[in-house]
């Protein structure tokens, strides 16, 4: 089978190729199933992490806005916090429906313990908050403050005014004072009312208050029934007055102060809702130390994944690179040797050394031309041997030319011998003659024969010559290819 450079640099890159190739497609199916986990791990686990971590935010949402209830004076403001908490929790519901639906189905009951935690904290927040949206201590103590102060106010006019009375007798003037000092107290109560919370110290307060209220009732009663009997009526009937219509504002006050919402509000705020947040806590601490895990599970795939890929990326890179080095350099050295051989061969032929022989070994374009540097040689010998036979041919008829001079010339003076002997006989001389013209024969035909071996020695070195010419033009290309390699 023949083996050619350009098939062995069509399989070395083929394979180089097809490593390189092979780990292209390793890189882009490895780099698929990195996507493929950044999508999983974007789907699941990450969401996940981020909605129990919503989760967390949400339950100090809930606390902030159950606390922005109890410290907002205004009913209006507490009525839309009361709304903003109903919307937040139908967002945890939402949220906490997303997080369960991306759960699998047999590890969702560890998210019903959260939900069972939230809906406590639900109502307690429910039951709280709507004991704040009734703002009882504000409320109270605005009436306080406001309607029950101004009627006071004018309860003590009216008493003041009694006191100017000169028909006003001492024990009229100490009953007017106990009225007074009664009203002092009452309104004192009236605003320690406001800032109790303790509901026995208000249930007591509230029956003190209550007798307070009566016992004031009896002193204006027998102060009106003075008042007649003394003629100073026309003072004393708007005292009545004054003092019942500011029973009116001081009986809302403690009926409010005595119902005590906003305490028990803050009671729920301070107890089972505190309870049931840091219930809601530790779930969501729980789900996130799993959604961690999952995470964090996640992540060791795909590093795992990465270190497995990088090492048979390098392996097959590292590979191609080896078989390329050890490719290269094996056609390095079967070009180099074979162009040795030629560049040897080309060499003893210029210095004119015809028997080495090239023994060529392979199947490639570099043994076809040791092959061809041989078949050269080999006709170059046959032709310096056509050459030397010539020469050898010339070289004899040279001798025979030779051998005919000198019959000549030994004819010539058999002649003049003859010649002295003409006399003597003319058929000897005739004979001589005869032989004379034979031997001419004789020589022209060497002479012919010279002549024709001259000319085939002269095709021969023509030949020669051609022969060098074909030589020289290889010996060139040979250089010329070992010049390029």
């Amino acid at each position: 089978m023949r083996f050619t450079i350009k098939a062995k640099l069509g399989i070395a890159f083929g394979l180089i190729l097809l490593l390189l190739g092979g780990a292209g497609a390793l890189a882009v199916s490895s780099l698929g199933q990195s996507n493929d986990r950044m999508q999983a791990f974007a789907a699941r686990p990450f969401a996940q992490v981020q909605r129990v971590l919503r989760f967390d935010t949400m339950a100090f949402e809930a606390v902030r806005i159950f606390a922005r209830a109890l410290l907002d004076p205004s009913t209006q403001g507490r009525e839309k916090l009361v709304a903003e908490f109903k919307a937040h929790d139908a967002k945890f519901q939402s949220l906490l429906k997303e997080y369960t639906d991306l759960v699998p189905p047999d590890e969702r009951a560890r998210v019903q313990s959260l939900r069972d935690d939230w809906a406590k904290l639900n109502e307690s927040a429910t039951k709280g908050m709507d004991l704040a949206i009734l703002n009882g201590n504000n409320t109270a103590s605005a009436i306080a403050s406001g309607e029950q102060s101004a009627a006071f106010d004018t309860v003590m006019a009216r008493i003041e005014d009694l006191k100017a009375r000169p028909a006003l007798s001492d024990e009229d003037r100490t009953l007017v004072a106990a009225i007074e000092v009664k009203m002092v107290r009452l309104r004192g109560d009236i605003f320690r009312e406001v800032v109790i919370t303790d509901d026995e110290l208000l249930a007591r307060m509230a029956g003190d208050f209550s007798e307070s209220r009566k016992a004031l009732g009896r002193d204006v009663a027998r102060l009106v029934e003075a008042g007649r009997a003394a003629g100073f009526t026309d003072a004393v009937g708007p005292l009545m007055a004054t003092v019942k219509a500011w029973e009116i504002p001081a009986e809302k006050v403690f009926t409010l102060g005595l119902a005590n919402t906003d305490a028990k509000a803050m009671r729920y705020y301070v107890g089972s809702f505190t309870d049931a947040r840091k219930a809601v806590t530790e779930d969501v601490a729980k789900l996130r130390a799993y959604e961690e895990a999952v995470a964090q599970g996640f992540v060791r795939d795909t590093q795992s994944t990465y270190e497995s890929t990088r090492s048979i990326l390098v392996a097959v890179v590292s590979g191609a690179v080896v078989l390329g080095l050890a490719m290269a350099l094996w056609m390095a050295v079967s070009i180099s040797r074979g162009l040795s051989k030629a560049v040897s061969a080309a060499q003893s032929v210029a210095a004119g050394d015809l028997t080495k022989d090239v023994v060529p070994t392979g199947r490639d374009e570099v043994t076809d031309l040791l092959r061809a540097i041989q078949a050269m040689n080999a006709k170059l010998r046959d032709v310096v041997g056509q050459v030397v036979s010539a020469a050898t041919n010339v070289s004899a008829g040279s001798q025979e030319l030779s051998a005919s001079a000198e019959q000549l010339s030994q004819g010539s003076t058999e002649q003049a011998a003859s010649t002295e002997e003409a006399s003597a006989s003319m058929e000897e001389m005739a004979a001589n003659v005869k032989q004379n013209a034979d031997n001419a024969g004789q020589t022209e035909t060497i002479a012919r024969q010279s002549a024709k071996d001259a000319e085939a020695s002269g095709v021969a070195v023509g030949r020669a010559v051609e022969a060098m010419q074909t030589i020289a033009q290889k010996i060139t290309i040979v250089q010329e290819i070992a010049r390029q390699t």
